[in-house]
C-alpha cells in the first residue's frame, strides 16, 4: 500500500462524516428546546458514555487491528482465525464486565450529576441502559478495527456515519411519540444491533473466517499485553476529553453544564475531521513499519501534520471570531450570551487536540504505546485536579482554559517524543521546524479572540487576511526547499 492509498482512505472517512455533523447541528437545538437544558445535559452525558467505549476496550481493538494489518489473511488462515476469535471473546468479556459495573453504579452516577431533582430517575435509566448495552458497543468497535486492518474504510466509514447520525437524531422519536428523553436510548440500541449483523458479515468475508471458533490463551495474552499500554492511553484520553463535563455538572449544576456541553458538542464535531483523516494511517503505518518502509511513514506524517494545521487553523479561527453569531443562529441569542466565550476558547483546544492525534497514532502504530501511556496517564491525573480547581475558582470558563493548556502540552510532548526517539532529530532542528507554526498559531489565536465582539466588517477582514496570508506563509516559510521543488515539479508535469 502506498501513501496515496492511505490518504484516500483518510479523505473517504472524512467525507462520510458530513452526515453526522449535519445531524448534530439540527438535533442539538431541537433537543434543547423540546426537552429542556437538564434533559439535554443528561442526553449529552449518556452519548458521551457511548463514545467512551472507543477508549474502554483495553486496547484489544487496536492491538487486533495492528496484528491483522501486518499479515494478509490468506498468508496464514489459522493465525487470522486465532487473532480474530481470541480478540472477540476478550472484547465480549470486557463488555460484560462494564455491564455489571454500570448496573451497580448507575444510581450513584445519576445522583452525582442530577442530584435529588426530578431528572434523577431519567438519568439513572439512561446511564444504566447504556452500561448494559456496552458489549454491543464494544463489539462493533472491534469489528470496525478488524475491517480497517484490511483497508476496508469504505465499509467502516459508512457504518460510523450511520450510527453517529442515528445517535444525534434519536431524540426525534420520543419527541414525536410524546415520550421522555430516555426513550432515545432504544433507538440507538436498535441501530447498533442492525450494524452488528452487517459488520459481522463483512468481517467474515474480508478475513475469510472459518466456522470453527479458534481461541488460544496465548493469543489473548498477546492482545492484552500489546493493548495494555494502549488501554492506559485510552483511559487517560477519556479523562482528558470528558472529565470536565462531569466536573462541571457536579460542581455547577446541570443548567450551567448545558451551556458548556452545547459549546463543546459543537466544536468537538471537528474531531470527525482529524479523527477521520488520521484513522487510515494507523494500520498503514503498522504495515510500513513491519516492512521497513520508513520513508513512507515520514512522508505521510509530514503531509498529515501540515494539512491538519492549515485546515484546522482556518476553521477554528472562524468559529472563535464568530462564536456569538453561530450560537445565536444555532440556538438563541440568550444562549450565546452565556456560551460564546467558552466556544471561542474551546475551539483552540480542539485545534491542539487535532494536532496531537498524528504523533499519538504514529507512536502507537510503531509499537511505542508504553511511552504514550505513561505520559498521557500522568497528564490526565494532573489535568483532572487542575480542572476541579479551575471550575471551583472560575466556573466553566476555567475548564475551557485548562482544556486548551492540556491539549497544547500533549501536542508538544508527543511531537518531541516522535521526532527525537523515532526520527532522531536534535532539539535545534525540532525548534526550527516548530517555531514558525507556533508563532503563526499564537498571533492568530490572539487576533481571533480580539475581534470576537467586533463588528462583522472587522471579523470578515480578519478571516480574509488569514485566507490570503496562509498560502503565502505556508509556501514561503513552512515548506522546506525540497518540498517546494517537488511541488513545482508536479505542477510542471501536470501541465499539458
Amino acid at each position: 500500500m502506498d501513501v496515496r492509498h492511505a490518504v484516500r482512505n483518510g479523505f473517504l472517512n472524512l467525507g462520510m462524516q458530513v452526515f453526522p455533523v449535519l445531524s448534530a447541528l439540527m438535533a442539538v437545538p431541537f433537543t434543547l428546546k423540546t426537552f429542556g437544558a437538564e434533559a439535554f445535559a443528561i442526553f449529552s452525558l449518556g452519548v458521551t458514555g457511548i463514545v467512551l467505549f472507543n477508549y474502554l476496550n483495553f486496547g484489544v481493538a487496536q492491538a487486533a487491528t495492528r496484528s491483522l494489518a501486518k499479515r494478509p489473511p490468506a498468508s496464514d488462515v489459522s493465525k487470522t482465525n486465532q487473532v480474530f476469535y481470541s480478540g472477540a471473546v476478550t472484547i465480549l468479556a470486557i463488555g460484560l464486565l462494564f455491564a455489571g459495573l454500570a448496573y451497580g453504579f448507575s444510581p450513584a452516577l445519576a445522583e452525582m450529576t442530577a442530584g435529588a431533582g426530578p431528572m434523577r430517575p431519567v438519568a439513572e435509566v439512561f446511564f444504566r441502559g447504556i452500561g448494559l448495552a456496552s458489549p454491543l458497543f464494544l463489539f462493533i468497535i472491534y469489528l470496525r478495527g478488524c475491517l480497517e486492518s484490511q483497508q476496508l474504510f469504505k465499509v467502516t466509514a459508512m457504518n460510523r456515519a450511520f450510527l453517529n447520525s442515528v445517535i444525534f437524531l434519536s431524540p426525534l422519536v420520543p419527541a414525536l411519540l410524546g415520550l421522555g428523553i430516555e426513550a432515545s436510548l432504544y433507538v440507538m440500541v436498535a441501530a447498533h444491533l442492525g450494524s452488528l449483523l452487517f459488520l459481522l458479515a463483512k468481517t467474515r468475508q474480508a478475513l475469510g473466517l472459518e466456522s470453527r471458533i479458534r481461541v488460544t490463551r496465548a493469543e489473548i495474552v498477546d492482545l492484552l499485553r500489546a493493548g495494555g499500554w494502549m488501554t492506559v492511553s485510552s483511559l487517560a484520553a477519556m479523562l482528558l476529553l470528558y472529565a470536565d463535563r462531569f466536573i462541571i455538572s457536579t460542581i455547577s449544576g446541570l443548567t450551567v453544564a448545558a451551556y458548556y456541553l452545547a459549546a463543546f458538542d459543537l466544536v468537538s464535531r471537528l474531531s470527525l475531521i482529524y479523527g477521520s483523516l488520521t484513522a487510515a494511517f494507523f494500520p498503514a503505518i503498522a504495515q510500513w513499519k513491519e516492512q521497513g518502509e520508513e520513508g513512507k511513514i515520514t512522508a505521510v506524517l509530514a503531509l498529515s501534520s501540515k494539512a491538519m494545521f492549515l485546515v484546522m487553523l482556518v476553521i477554528v479561527s472562524g468559529i472563535a471570531a464568530f462564536s456569538r453569531e453561530i450560537l445565536a443562529v444555532w440556538i438563541s441569542a440568550d444562549f450565546a450570551g452565556h456560551a460564546a466565550m467558552m466556544l471561542s476558547v474551546l475551539a483552540f483546544g480542539i485545534f491542539f487536540n487535532a494536532m496531537s492525534v498524528t504523533p499519538q497514532r504514529a507512536l502507537l502504530a510503531i509499537g511505542r504505546e508504553r511511552i504514550v501511556g505513561l505520559y498521557v496517564a500522568f497528564q490526565s491525573i494532573v489535568y483532572v485536579a487542575a480542572s476541579v480547581a479551575a471550575v471551583l475558582r472560575f466556573g466553566p470558563m476555567g475548564a475551557c482554559v485548562a482544556f486548551v493548556v492540556r491539549a497544547w502540552l500533549e501536542y508538544l510532548v508527543l511531537s518531541v517524543i516522535l521526532n527525537r526517539d523515532t526520527f532522531k532529530l536534535d532539539l535545534g532542528t525540532m525548534i526550527r521546524r516548530v517555531l514558525p507554526y507556533a508563532m503563526l498559531m499564537l498571533v492568530n489565536m490572539v487576533a481571533a479572540l480580539s475581534v470576537m465582539d467586533s463588528a462583522w466588517r472587522a471579523k470578515g477582514f480578519f478571516l480574509a487576511l488569514l485566507l490570503i496570508a496562509l498560502p503565502v506563509v505556508f509556501y514561503g516559510v513552512l515548506l522546506s526547499k525540497r518540498e517546494r521543488l517537488t511541488m513545482s515539479e508536479r505542477i510542471k508535469a501536470a501541465r499539458p
